[in-house]
């Protein structure tokens, strides 16, 4: 019986030290099937992500949230306002609380709201894809500085996105959520 209860309290002991053993989750921001994204997490960490219980979960939930929300919109700081870099002016403010803090001249959406941000930051980014009809807006899962993305989205669609209100504003963090 002692030995019985030995066990018991040795095998309740591994269980305890396994569920404070912390998993680190990485979120990688790039497109693999299901085999490329296995072999890559095998090569430079452990293995895909593996959840079996809640706290697991809620790590894994804090790397994903923290992965494709910032992204890249073409609200610039000229010498003494912000204009998009279209060369709108500023109608519709979403400057989240505290924003723009003055440090930086580029602007970005993080959980739908703005955020000032240092231009020479890689983040991804949303174009404006205009015909004669309407406007398309481009997500694009490529890194780049704020004039980069801004080059690449006036030599391929039109510019960086420009958000004149509300409903563009929520377009806007639609597409960025559907690319978490």
């Amino acid at each position: 019986m002692d030995q019985t209860l030995y066990f018991i309290l040795l095998l309740s002991a591994l269980c305890s030290v396994s569920e404070c053993v912390q998993r680190q989750y990485h979120f990688i921001n790039v497109k693999k099937t299901w085999t490329e994204a296995q072999k890559y997490c095998r090569e430079n960490y452990t293995d895909l992500a593996t959840v079996d219980n809640m706290n697991n979960m809620n790590e894994l939930k804090k790397s994903v949230n923290e992965g494709v929300q910032y992204v890249w919109i073409g609200l610039q700081k000229t010498v003494d306002k912000w204009q998009w870099s279209s060369g709108e002016p500023m109608l519709y403010l979403n400057w989240a609380t505290g924003q723009p803090e003055g440090r930086h001249n580029c602007s970005m959406m993080k959980n739908g709201q703005w955020h000032d941000h240092s231009c020479s930051n890689n983040l991804t980014f949303i174009c404006n894809s205009s015909n004669n009809t309407n406007t398309e807006l481009v997500f694009v899962n490529q890194m780049k500085n704020c004039t980069d993305a801004q080059s690449y989205c006036r030599q391929n669609h039109t510019d960086l996105v420009s958000v004149r209100n509300q409903n563009e504003n929520q377009q806007v963090e639609k597409i960025i959520k559907s690319h978490i």
